[in-house]
C-alpha cells in the first residue's frame, strides 16, 4: 500500500476517505492483490485461532475501504449495481455483513473517534445502497437550481440530487450531497412528463460543529405545476423550530401530494438559517444548508 502511493506522487491526509484514492494505491488492481495477499496469510495461519482473528482485521480494513468506494460508484464493477442500476452486487452485501460481523466478533462497537456504531454504519449503508429508482419518477431528471450549489461538493453537480443514492449522516466528507453557503435556495424539478403522485420528498443533513455548520433548513415549501413557469400551487410548508434545526443527521421532508392532482414541474423552496442563530459557538457565522435525494414515487 506504501509502494503504490508513493508512486502514484498522491499525499495522504488524515481524514481523506478511501474514494479520494481509488485510482491509486485502492485502485480495482491493488485492491484484487491485497485480497490474494490476504488470502494466502489466511491459508497459511488457517490452524491457529489467533492469527486467522488478525488476518480477518486486517482484511477487514481493505473491506471498508471498498465499501465506501462503492457508495460514490454505485453503478458499475466497484458499487453495488450494474452500470444500468437493475441487477444489485450481491457480493456487497456480503462485504458489508462480513464487516461488520468481523467487529462485532471482537466485541469492538466504535468504528471512529466519533462513536460510530457498528449497527449504525451497517443500517446507513443499507439505506445508501438501497438506490431510489424503481417507482421514483425523479429518477436522473433534470433540476435546476437559484442559486447554484457550492463547487466544493460534488463540483456543484445537480446530477447529485436525483442519482437515486440518498446521502447518509455517515457522511463526513458529504461526497453524496450539495451545499449551499448562506442562502436561501429555490429548487426545480422536471418531470419530464405529467404524471400522478403520492409524496414528494427531499432530505437534508445537519453537522452542527462550528468548522462546517450544516444545519437543517428553517422551512421548506413545495409547490408543482403542470407549467414550466407559471401555475405553481403550494402543497404545503414544513416548518422547524430552533431545536430541530440544530438536530445531528438526517431531517426527511415528505409532502403528501396524492389529492393535489397531476404535475409534471416541482418546485422547492428551502430558507435555510443563512447565519448561525443562538445558542451556538459559531453564532452570526454563515451556515450551510446540505441537500440530497428528491424522490417523487
Amino acid at each position: 500500500m506504501q509502494q503504490e502511493l508513493l508512486k502514484s506522487g498522491e499525499n495522504l491526509g488524515i481524514y481523506d476517505p478511501p474514494s479520494f484514492h481509488q485510482h491509486s494505491y485502492l485502485s480495482e488492481k491493488n485492491i484484487r492483490d491485497y485480497y490474494t495477499y490476504l488470502d494466502k496469510a489466511k491459508e497459511a495461519v488457517k490452524n491457529n485461532e489467533t492469527l486467522s482473528r488478525h488476518v480477518q482485521l486486517v482484511r477487514s480494513q481493505i473491506d471498508f475501504a471498498v465499501l465506501e468506494i462503492a457508495k460514490v460508484n454505485m453503478f458499475g464493477p466497484r458499487g453495488w449495481y450494474d452500470s444500468v442500476g437493475t441487477v444489485r452486487n450481491t457480493r456487497m452485501d456480503s462485504t458489508l455483513k462480513d464487516f461488520c460481523d468481523t467487529y462485532k466478533k471482537e466485541n469492538v462497537d466504535r468504528l471512529n473517534e466519533l462513536g460510530l456504531s457498528t449497527n449504525h454504519y451497517y443500517d446507513r449503508t443499507k439505506y445508501v445502497s438501497d438506490v431510489q429508482g424503481t417507482g421514483n419518477y425523479a429518477f436522473q431528471k433534470k433540476v435546476t437550481a437559484s442559486p447554484m450549489p457550492s463547487e466544493l461538493l460534488n463540483s456543484g453537480n445537480l446530477s447529485v440530487l436525483t442519482d437515486g443514492v440518498r446521502g447518509d449522516d455517515m457522511d463526513l466528507w458529504l461526497l453524496l450531497w450539495l451545499g449551499w453557503e448562506g442562502t436561501d435556495v429555490e429548487l426545480r424539478l422536471d418531470l419530464e412528463q405529467i404524471i400522478g403522485a403520492s409524496a414528494v420528498e427531499m432530505t437534508t443533513l445537519c453537522i452542527p460543529d462550528q468548522w462546517r455548520r450544516v444545519l437543517h433548513p428553517v422551512s421548506v415549501e413545495c409547490l408543482i405545476s403542470k407549467n414550466k413557469d407559471a401555475d405553481f400551487k403550494s402543497v404545503g410548508t414544513i416548518n422547524l423550530d430552533n431545536s430541530q434545526v440544530f438536530s445531528g443527521g438526517l431531517y426527511p421532508f415528505s409532502f403528501n401530494v396524492s389529492k393535489a392532482g397531476s404535475f409534471r414541474y416541482v418546485k422547492l423552496k428551502v430558507k435555510g438559517t443563512v447565519v448561525v442563530p443562538k445558542p451556538h459557538t459559531a453564532t452570526g457565522r454563515k451556515s450551510n444548508v446540505c441537500i440530497d435525494e428528491i424522490i417523487v414515487k
